[in-house]
């Protein structure tokens, strides 16, 4: 758990003695008093809409937002002193809703894409096409969509295609990557160079859009924890699907939800879909998510990292006491280095007792 203010050297030695760790947490990117000017931006120049923002996040290519992040997590293992290490959280574009797959397409991004070497007039190009498509969809270019999903050829011919959209995820790669490394940097000048540097993420395949390379992450981070979060997999086909009907309101229901289920693996077994059956369930409420997805995911990371660092999904104890301990036996006979669990005060006594007769 996070440290407070006052803990010392002693504790620290009694979790020792224990074979614990503790460790503090920070979203460094979520800054307070966030100046108009350094907010992510779509493509049509808008801002998000605070109210529909779940993490908040200003850009993290201005250059106050990075500075800002860099002094949080500083602050934050100093306050916390002593600790093993600090994890952040939302240090990466993420993906609640469809529109945060295209951000961000600023000044300060663009910016920052030329000084990294990449071509921003094409970037942006590129990015401002495909938010106009899907501005103005109809039932055949959904099933395009689906064929380009389900087709590695047609993938490779849009992406050589539109080039600028792979220059946008490698973007948001370097971008999410740098500040890990700056931050990474101000630690180990700071004395903190045995506190370790645990990076929260969106799994697969959500994570290339974040900027959450955990391949290209390993180099500079401790621990990577993918989060199997699938209270929020539940809500998305309902927010992205929402989406995509307000834009194009000629589309089926239906239709857009199989879609989006089938585009970014959130499929289920429901053949009759509709947006009423998607939402952040009840803390006893089933969620509609394939079991396998786990394994999928998790399995995907650990791919990408090669054994580059410990792969620690974490893993949400809101969700029933049967779907949590079918969650955990698939995360333990994954080729993981550990579990991280997310409490929310929703691990009851009984949760606990399934915990540990899997995990032991």
């Amino acid at each position: 758990p996070p440290i407070s203010r006052g803990w010392d050297d002693s504790l620290l030695r009694l979790l020792s003695a224990f074979r614990l760790r503790a460790a503090a947490s920070a979203s460094p990117l979520s800054v307070p008093g966030l100046a108009d000017g350094d907010q992510m931006r779509w493509p049509d120049g808008s801002a998000p809409d605070p109210a529909r923002r779940v993490a908040r996040q200003g850009c993290p290519s201005a250059p106050d937002v990075r500075a800002y992040a860099v002094a949080r997590v500083l602050d934050t293992v100093r306050a916390s002193a002593p600790v093993n290490g600090v994890c952040l959280d939302w240090v990466e574009y993420t993906t609640y809703l469809l529109e945060d797959h295209f951000a961000c397409i600023g000044p300060h991004s663009l910016r920052h894409a030329e000084e990294l070497g990449y071509d921003a007039g094409r970037m942006a190009r590129d990015v401002t096409a495909l938010w106009d498509w899907l501005h103005r969809l109809d039932g055949a270019a959904l099933e395009r969509a689906i064929a380009v999903r389900d087709s590695p050829s047609r993938l490779v011919d849009l992406l050589v295609t539109h080039p600028g959209w792979l220059d946008f995820l490698s973007f948001k790669r370097d971008v999410v990557c740098g500040l890990y490394a700056d931050i990474r940097t101000a630690l180990d000048e700071d004395g903190h160079a045995d506190v370790r540097l645990i990076a929260n993420g969106w799994a697969p395949p959500f994570n290339r859009s974040s900027g959450m390379d955990y391949g290209a992450l390993a180099a500079t981070v401790q621990v990577v924890r993918p989060k199997m979060y699938t209270f929020h997999w539940s809500a998305m086909p309902r927010w992205y699907g929402e989406t995509l009907l307000n834009w194009n309101p000629g589309l089926g229901e239906r239709a857009v939800l199989d879609a989006v289920k089938r585009c970014f693996d959130l499929r289920d077994d429901n053949g009759a879909p509709t947006l009423a059956d998607y939402h952040i369930p009840g803390p006893d409420e089933d969620h509609p998510v394939h079991a396998r997805t786990f394994r999928d995911r998790v399995q995907e990371v650990v791919g990408q990292v090669d054994g580059r660092c410990p792969v620690m999904p974490l893993a949400h104890g809101y969700r029933p006491a049967e779907q949590w301990k079918r969650k955990l036996a698939i995360l333990r006979d994954c080729d993981i280095d550990g579990l991280w669990v997310q409490r929310y005060c929703y691990l009851s006594d009984e949760k606990l007792g399934i915990l540990g007769d899997i995990w032991r």
